[in-house]
Formats: structure tokens, C-alpha cells, sequence
């Protein structure tokens, strides 16, 4: 059922669903080539008519009693769902499937919804979750708007659409803006990430040390490179500037962006 399209749907529904259309599965299931046109039109038909066949062999027919298929599991946007828990923030726990709930949830057309009164007017028909989605996984990573810029562009062109620069700013400041609005928590514990970071640095910290919840010591020592400047006389005067070791300096910028992104994939790899 959830190869079929109903991935959103409850539990329930889709047990319903199969059990509604144990005759379709078996069509699939005995002979996936003459029943084409019945699976091919399904969300994810490869996936849908290997289900079929495990499905109509282990459970209808009974005459295989083991199953090769692929189980997959998958997180909804872990970096929001880790600061979530880190927050406490129940709202965006529920947004992103850490909460139990009746039936899927969806953070990315949230933040869409949220977004689109705010931007230009020719962009909004075009604001959906697949608009956005690159956005909010990458931003608890600490993901800046340059970088946001270039996915929003890269989604609407797969639709089709080229926006202006000046549009562009202010569609990347609305989504950015919505995730203040929608996931508050993990937004404000982002910050005082930083925050904290940036306090020990200046307190003469060399490098930062965390533990995680599988036992693994997480080191991180970030020191500003020692750079060598080049001069060349080729096609006119040339400067390159090559960073060649680290210094002594801790780099206090690299440690302020570099902290959220690596306590949150450390604490996913626990998981």
C-alpha cells in the first residue's frame, strides 16, 4: 500500500487497502507482465510489483515461506527530529514523526504553506514541500542562505521556472523566516549552539569535547590555516592564496559553524 501511493495514509488504511485488493496483488503477484497497465501507474511501481509478488507467494498462494525483499527505514528530516528532542519541543516533534500520531506528518509542506504568503507573487503557485525540502533538511545543519539560495533555485527549475535574484532573496528569507515560525525549537537551540560555542572559544578553550550516547568521545580541534600567498606574473598579476597547515590560532568561526552540524550527525550515528 505504501508503494502504491498511500505512504501518507494511517496504519489502518493501509491494512484496509491491501485487504481490499488481495485480487489486484495476485494479478501482480502471478503475472506482473500481462497486468502492466494495473502497476505501473502505482507511486513506486519497481518497488510496488516486488511487494506483489512477496505478498501474493508468502501470504496468498503459501508456497514460499521465506521473503527476500528489502526492508527500508527511513528517518523524516533526523536533524529537525534530534533537535526536537534536544528542545523538547513538542510541536516539532509531532511535525517530524517523533510524536506518535494517527497518521504521517509533513514538516516541509508545513514550512511551504507557511512560507508562501511571503513570497513574490509570480513564486508562490510554485512554493511546495519538493520547493523547500532541501532547505529545511539542510538548515539544521547549519546550512546558510547562500547555499539555500541554490537549492530553491535548482527546485524551481525542475518546474520549469526561472526567478529573478532580488525574488530569490526574498523567497530564501521567507522559508528561513517560516522555520523560526514552524520549528521553533530546533531554530533556537541552533543558536545557542553557537552561542555557547563562541563563549568557550573566547574563554581559551583549544578544542571542544562532547560524549555521545553510544560511548563514542567526539574531539573537535579546529585551528585557523597558515596561509602562503603566491604571486604570479602569468596574464597579468595573479594572487593565489594557499593554506598549507594549521596554525596555533583556534578558529573561533569554523567552531560556531562546524558544532551543530557535527553534534547532530554524532547523535544520529548513536542512533
Amino acid at each position: 500500500a505504501t508503494t502504491y501511493g498511500l505512504d501518507k495514509a494511517t496504519i489502518q488504511e493501509r491494512l484496509d487497502w491491501v485487504s481490499n485488493n488481495k485480487d489486484l496483488i495476485s494479478r501482480v503477484g502471478r503475472d506482473p507482465i500481462d497486468s502492466l497497465p494495473e502497476w505501473e501507474a502505482a507511486d513506486e511501481p519497481w518497488q510496488f510489483m516486488a511487494a506483489c509478488e512477496e505478498y501474493y507467494h508468502c501470504l496468498i498462494a503459501c508456497d514460499r515461506h521465506w521473503t527476500s525483499l528489502p526492508i527500508a527505514t527511513d528517518a523524516t528530516c533526523s536533524g529537525l527530529q534530534i533537535l526536537a528532542g534536544l528542545a523538547k519541543d513538542k510541536s516539532t516533534a509531532q511535525l517530524v514523526n517523533v510524536l506518535p500520531g494517527e497518521r504521517p506528518q509533513d514538516a516541509y509542506k508545513v514550512v511551504a504553506t507557511e512560507a508562501t504568503p511571503h513570497c513574490p507573487g509570480s513564486i508562490q503557485p510554485y512554493m511546495d514541500r519538493k520547493t523547500v525540502k532541501r532547505v529545511v533538511m539542510t538548515v539544521p545543519y547549519n546550512a546558510k542562505p547562500f547555499s539555500n539560495r541554490g537549492y530553491i533555485r535548482d527546485a524551481l527549475k525542475e518546474k520549469g521556472v526561472e526567478i529573478e535574484k532580488e525574488d530569490l532573496t526574498k523567497t530564501v528569507k521567507a522559508v528561513r523566516e517560516a522555520m523560526d515560525v514552524v520549528v521553533p525549537g530546533p531554530m533556537a537551540v541552533m543558536k545557542w549552539i553557537e552561542d555557547e560555542v563562541a563563549l568557550a572559544i573566547k574563554s581559551g578553550r583549544e578544542f571542544l569535547e562532547w560524549v555521545t550516547p553510544s560511548g563514542f568521545v567526539v574531539h573537535q580541534k579546529l585551528n585557523k590555516k597558515i596561509v602562503e600567498v603566491l604571486k604570479l606574473h602569468l596574464l597579468g598579476r595573479v594572487e593565489l592564496r594557499v593554506a598549507t597547515d594549521d596554525s596555533d590560532e583556534v578558529d573561533l568561526n569554523h567552531h560556531k559553524n562546524a558544532t551543530a552540524p557535527n553534534l547532530i550527525h554524532s547523535l544520529d550515528a548513536s542512533l
